[in-house]
């Protein structure tokens, strides 16, 4: 059972709805949408107590005074987006990404099908936007490459990037649905090398081969926790794209990732989000 949460705004939510599910990242939420001056947000129902939702109440406050909480059965998520929340969307005029139920009006040069169900990546949240442009960006980087998705989703980046020429695919998220999820849209976008595993950094301690690219769109303060992480299992020259928070967090990020010897590549802003790129570049001291 999941609990639906919709937040109707106090003026036009288009010009906050974004810092609101940034702040609504803060609780047991995963899944956001948005439609005609509503903000939906979806999570497990057992993760939110009475004082959960309360908080959930006081921290939109600003922005909404119009809190409806709703009990769901998992298929109607998919009957839901069917209906009203996933539309085509094509990124930078290469990509489009769409469901199984969808007709395009033109063929895409890079088509990813996706079956969101319960999971987040679309390509409809600008932190996916950013993290699909900085992959097509640096997409030279991905041929040949071992690739790991942390906080993966439905899988899309993997995705993108495995049709960019990624040899292999790995893709971590901590909740099952997710795992699942992944492994349907990698089948049904002709992904061949990959992996899905449900869990969380804990996971890499296992990997015995590092990667050549990381991907890692969640929320600041994992990225801070797990940027050691990360370049412990990044190839030297390797890349690290992290997405998930707004720009005003970005410096916080850059100085952290010097320690962990991961070098400033670029910075791409969209709206209230941002996206971050670095390479690993191991310091050589002088004799």
């Amino acid at each position: 059972m999941y609990l639906k949460a919709s937040f109707k705004g106090k003026t036009d939510i288009s010009d906050v709805s974004e810092i609101m599910i940034a702040m609504l990242q803060e609780f047991p939420f995963h899944t956001f949408s948005e439609e005609e001056n509503i903000v939906f947000a979806y999570g497990e129902k057992d993760d939110f107590t009475d004082e959960i939702k309360s908080n959930v109440q006081q921290t939109i406050l600003p922005f909404s005074n119009d809190l409806i909480f709703e009990d769901i059965e998992k298929q109607n998520w998919n009957e839901e987006w069917e209906k009203n929340y996933f539309k085509p969307i094509w990124i930078e005029n290469e990509v489009c990404v769409y469901a199984p139920f969808h007709t395009l009006d033109s063929e895409p040069r890079i088509p990813i099908i996706i079956e969101p169900k319960m999971s987040f990546g679309t390509g409809h949240h600008a932190t996916t936007h950013l993290m699909c442009a900085a992959i097509l960006k640096l997409r030279a980087q991905m041929n040949g490459a071992r690739v790991l998705d942390m906080g993966s989703g439905t899988g899309i980046l993997a995705i993108l990037a495995s049709k960019l020429g990624a040899r292999f695919v790995h893709a971590i998220d901590i909740e099952e649905w997710c795992k699942e999820n992944a492994k349907e849209n990698f089948n049904k976008n002709g992904v061949l090398h990959f992996q899905s595993d449900m869990g969380n950094v804990e996971l890499l301690d296992s990997i015995p081969d590092p990667f050549d690219v990381i991907f890692a769109n969640i929320q600041r303060n994992v990225l801070l926790a797990d940027m050691a992480a990360y370049s412990k299992i990044l190839m030297q020259k390797g890349s690290l794209f992290i997405s998930g928070f707004p720009p005003e967090d970005a410096n916080t990020l850059i100085e952290h990732a010097k320690i962990m010897n991961l070098n400033h590549l670029f910075t791409e802003v969209k709206g209230e989000w941002c996206c971050i790129g670095f390479t690993k570049e191991i310091s050589k001291l002088k004799p």
